[in-house]
């Protein structure tokens, strides 16, 4: 395998569980981090298992490298034959890398820490997910969980993108010089001016029928995973008497999952499914974003990491659930956008009409929440960040110049 550092820039593996662009929010959360260091003198390197043997080894995701070596594991038993492929593999290359970074705490962290020590090489690793999805309640799931966290926490650092993260890691026993909080920030999306937004209508509607908004029509799009526990179908029963009330309202709901199904069935006998469209992912989100007039997250299970930024980052008008991780990541600013008591039916219809009753209200109330996020928090920064803490880590060995664009901005 030839050599992955190039000259001019340090080369930097960066390991995760999925590499899935059309269908994962990390995996959209990850890929802008990866094309920020690129632009900015870094050379990315992806790696991820393999989740089916019909799949190529390597690829090219928009000019990022993508290695998938390693069979991703089914079960507990093929679990422990992932971890110590992996292993071998970081082992046996990552000696053609100068600095190594885990998405996670879990067996890519352990992985990448195992392999960067006794290399000498630095590394760094990622606190993931909210609540109760998140690495440190994981790690306490069972002794193995617990054994690959604890060896995570060995990395060289450990960053925390939300404070509830940082609070975790040093409850577990982390190092406070070791501990580094790095906000994932908001991205400038595309602007929605009234001929962009029919044009991107027209656009989608051209690959699919479904997608088509009659004159004057409203749409609302739901950008979450059709399952059991992301809230769709409890959105969609709260939806349907609005679809009723107002016959031009189109819903889409983006994403794919084993409730599919159900929720086709259930939109079918209530007499809406000719107004809804599930039309299943889509690897670039813009169009999406300027044809909506609201955008709805049902839960906080999914989407705060890519989705839900970059929504707020574009202005289009969300409404989202009144949770201490929502409050966490929108700080003040919470108290610009539309939220509903979590779970609650009813509330959640009655936020859904008020934003669509005062179309103008709601696009005046999201610009300004654009502002707030991006004035405070851009995607930028989170990016810079990151380039300053590996540069330090290589100990200037090969300096990165922080003052190149890391991309675009408001």
């Amino acid at each position: 395998m030839a050599d992955a550092r190039p000259e001019g820039g340090p080369a930097i593996l960066m390991v995760t569980r999925r590499f899935w662009p059309h269908t994962d929010d990390a995996t959209g959360r990850l890929t802008v981090l990866a094309e920020g260091l690129r632009r900015s003198g870094a050379r990315a390197t992806l790696l991820a298992p393999r989740y089916s043997a019909a799949w190529p080894t390597s690829l090219v995701y928009r000019e990022l490298p993508v290695l998938r070596p390693v069979a991703a594991p089914r079960g507990d038993w093929s679990a422990a034959l992932y971890q110590r492929g992996l292993t071998r593999w970081l082992r046996e290359h990552l000696a053609e890398y100068d600095i190594a970074y885990a998405d996670n705490m879990r067996d890519e962290g352990a992985a990448v820490v195992d392999a960067a020590l006794r290399l000498g090489i630095p590394s760094l690793v990622r606190c993931r997910g909210t609540g109760e999805f998140s690495d440190s309640r994981w790690a306490g799931g069972s002794r193995a969980a617990r054994r690959m966290f604890n060896q995570s926490l060995r990395a060289g650092a450990l960053i925390a993108p939300t404070a509830s993260a940082a609070r975790a890691l040093l409850a577990c026993g982390a190092s406070a010089t070791k501990v580094h909080r790095i906000d994932d920030g908001f991205p400038a999306g595309p602007r929605r001016d009234p001929p962009l937004v029919a044009a991107a209508r027209a656009s989608l509607a051209a690959v699919n029928a479904d997608l088509r908004v009659p004159q004057g029509g409203r749409v609302v799009v739901c950008p979450a995973p059709l399952d059991a526990f992301s809230g769709v179908l409890q959105l969609a029963e709260a939806i349907v008497p609005l679809c009723e009330e107002w016959p031009e309202l189109r819903v889409w709901w983006i994403g794919d999952g084993p409730s599919r199904e159900t929720l086709h069935r259930y939109l079918r006998e209530q007499g809406v499914r000719d107004v809804t469209a599930l039309p299943g992912c889509f690897g670039h989100v813009e169009e999406l974003f300027r044809a909506a007039d609201l955008m709805v997250f049902p839960t906080d299970g999914e989407g705060l990491e890519q989705r839900l930024p970059a929504a707020l980052g574009a202005g289009v008008p969300t409404v989202v659930p009144d949770t201490p991780e929502i409050r966490a990541l929108l700080g003040p600013a919470v108290s610009q956008i539309p939220t509903f008591i979590p779970g609650d039916v009813a509330d959640l219809r009655r936020v859904l009409r008020a934003s669509l009753e005062d179309a103008s209200h709601s696009l005046s109330r999201a610009a300004d929440l654009r502002g707030i996020l991006r004035q405070s928090n851009p995607r930028e920064h989170s990016i810079a960040a990151h380039l300053e803490l590996i540069t330090q880590l290589l100990g200037d060995r090969r300096p990165i110049d922080l003052d190149r664009p890391t991309g675009a901005t408001s």
